[in-house]
């Protein structure tokens, strides 16, 4: 069995403050700080560099505060992966398996809005598919090429059977959406 090895990658525009690996990781790099005092005293601290822990936000993506000259600043995990080992892009970074705070490398792409937004996993965290939970159970569905997405529901069940209805009423076949 081949164990894959974690590759650390400078973070673009970070150089020398953090690196980010190919299994999602965040670390601060060792380095010297400087603080000036208004009493015209300079004070240097050394930092030492340590795993960053991540954060996770109200949308399920893992964020992650960085701060370089005393300016903070807040990133989504999966873009500094991409930033760092594929190169920035303006497309959406998609989460292949659909489980949002797996930022392994492995398991991100780029994709265009439209593919993005249609893009249909096997099925979701909520064990349905086409159905997602933010603060209450949504179905999204996608043919050809429009968009439909209903909120607002209490259970997943309700969600998913609201989003067989909509595809019975548009024509599609139900079978292979079946759970």
């Amino acid at each position: 069995m081949t164990k894959i090895r974690e590759i650390w990658k400078q973070i673009p525009g970070y150089e020398g403050y953090y690196e980010v690996s190919n299994f999602g990781n965040v670390r601060s790099l060792p380095r010297n700080t400087i603080k000036n005092y208004s009493t015209g005293a300079k004070v240097i601290t050394a930092l030492k560099g340590r795993l960053k822990p991540s954060s996770n936000c109200n949308n399920g993506y893992l964020r992650i505060g960085l701060c370089k000259n005393d300016v903070p600043k807040t990133f989504s995990v999966h873009r500094l992966v991409m930033s760092a080992f594929i190169g920035d892009s303006d497309l959406h970074v998609d989460h292949k398996n659909g489980i949002k705070t797996d930022n392994r490398l492995s398991n991100l792409q780029y994709l265009n809005v439209r593919d993005n937004i249609c893009k249909n996993y096997p099925i979701s965290e909520t064990g349905y598919r086409g159905v997602h939970k933010e603060h209450t159970y949504f179905y999204m569905l996608c043919i050809k090429g429009k968009k439909y997405k209903k909120r607002g529901f209490k259970t997943a069940k309700q969600a998913f059977e609201a989003r067989l209805n909509l595809m019975k009423e548009k024509g599609i076949s139900i079978s292979k959406y079946t759970v």
